[in-house]
């Protein structure tokens, strides 16, 4: 949601991007109203997955509260534990097909050619916040706004902690294995 808010260029999403291009943070009133608009689209009406969201303790319990007032809650949050390291050297490869939002990497997810999406052949691209200074920035924000959720969704019950040191296909059975319901 907020990626298409800042592709479509919306008043909100132009005041992600600038945030996001600095590698920070996009504030949580932001954020919050990006979800607001979605969460009772019909698009939303059998279920959800937030990526990235909440990344703050008043977000998440702005969250509670917006999905209070529609009689749901949160079932399950999925906590992907890496190193640090892992983190920079997985961004700094990644590469994306624009037009699809295909994700690629350099070592770890290589195209068939490099550069170039499998499907149509087109170029992909490097984004502009996938390098080290941008992510050396937005981990830091991370320990200090994004980890004290751990704890958070501990203490109601619907946290699931997957390693993601592993290969894709094992990080996506352990992702299979903890959601409920089929997805």
């Amino acid at each position: 949601m907020l990626r298409a808010a800042v592709q479509n260029e919306t008043p909100t999403g132009l005041k992600a991007k600038a945030a996001m291009d600095a590698g920070d943070l996009v504030s949580d009133e932001i954020v919050c109203g990006i979800i607001a608009e979605n969460i009772n689209s019909p698009k939303c009406s059998k279920g959800f997955i937030l990526d990235g969201f909440p990344r703050t303790l008043p977000q998440a319990t702005m969250l509670d509260q917006m999905l209070a007032k529609s009689g749901s809650s949160l079932t399950k949050v999925i906590h992907f534990n890496l190193a640090d390291e892992t983190v920079v050297k997985r961004v700094t490869g990644r590469r994306i097909h624009p037009g699809s939002g295909r994700s690629y990497h350099t070592v770890f997810n290589p195209p068939k050619n490099t550069g170039v999406d499998d499907q149509t052949g087109e170029p992909l691209i490097q984004r502009k916040d996938d390098n080290e200074n941008t992510i050396k920035t937005r981990l830091q924000s991370y320990h200090n706004k994004t980890s004290p959720l751990i704890e958070y969704y501990r203490k109601q019950g619907v946290l699931a902690t997957v390693q993601a040191d592993q290969s894709i296909e094992q990080v996506y059975r352990d992702v299979m294995a903890v959601l409920p319901g089929k997805v």
